[in-house]
Order: structure tokens, then C-alpha cells, then sequence
């Protein structure tokens, strides 16, 4: 019984929207009657997960990287002695009302500050600069 159901779904969105289609088949989930896949219904076990990525311990205002001359002020937000997440700091004082205001400053090197702190390439940097 189960496979008749399974190859009325097929009949039934035969040559439209094939990706999602092939999709729903891999997963085992309930199928609503339009052919969508219905994820997570009545399980707030997700929602523990995504508070625990946003949580943090305190938040710190850092600079990111070596011989970087712009020096943009960064909310880095710690959980137990660990980056969790960041963004730029908004709060330079205003440069005057005759000029737009220059932010958010910051760069995309400077963006993937974390990821290098904690990856192999950052840790050899981190080496060179405790020997020199």
C-alpha cells in the first residue's frame, strides 16, 4: 500500500519541479497534500539549538587582524573564552552634519576574523608571532 502511495506522488508531479521532488523522496518525512515536506512539526527541540548559537557570555569591542591600519571597532560576542558570533560596531562619534556618516566600517578581512582565529592557518600565525 505504501508503494501505490509513493507512485501516486510520482504521477502526480511528473516532470514539474523535479529537484524538490527528487528531494522529498529522499527524506522520510509526512507529505502534505500538495507534495511538500513538512519538517519539525510540534519538535521544539530546534529552537534549543538556535539559542544556544546566539547565546554568549559577554561581549567584547576588538579590532581584527595584524598590519591592519583601518582599526574598525567590532562587537565580539564570547562564549566560555570562545568567538560565537560578531558584528561592527555603529557607535563613532558623528564626523559632522555636512558629511554622510562613514558606516559601517569594517572590511570582509576583517569579517572573517573568527574563522581565521580558530583555524590551521590562524594558529600557525599565532606560533610565529609567541616565537618572535
Amino acid at each position: 500500500m505504501e508503494n501505490d502511495q509513493n507512485a501516486r506522488r510520482r504521477e502526480q508531479h511528473a516532470g514539474e519541479g523535479w529537484p524538490l521532488a527528487a528531494r522529498r523522496l529522499l527524506t522520510r518525512s509526512e507529505v502534505s497534500a500538495d507534495g511538500r515536506a513538512v519538517f519539525g512539526t510540534g519538535d521544539p527541540a530546534w529552537e534549543g539549538f538556535y539559542r544556544n548559537r546566539w547565546s554568549h557570555d559577554k561581549v567584547v569591542r576588538s579590532t581584527h587582524g595584524v598590519n591592519c591600519t583601518g582599526s574598525c571597532s567590532w562587537m565580539v560576542y564570547v562564549k566560555d573564552g570562545i568567538i560565537t558570533w560578531e558584528h561592527q560596531a555603529t557607535d563613532y562619534p558623528s564626523i559632522g552634519t555636512d558629511c554622510p556618516e562613514y558606516e559601517p566600517r569594517g572590511c570582509p578581512r576583517g569579517a572573517s576574523f573568527s574563522w581565521y582565529t580558530y583555524s590551521p592557518a590562524g594558529s600557525a600565525t599565532r606560533m610565529c608571532a609567541a616565537r618572535c
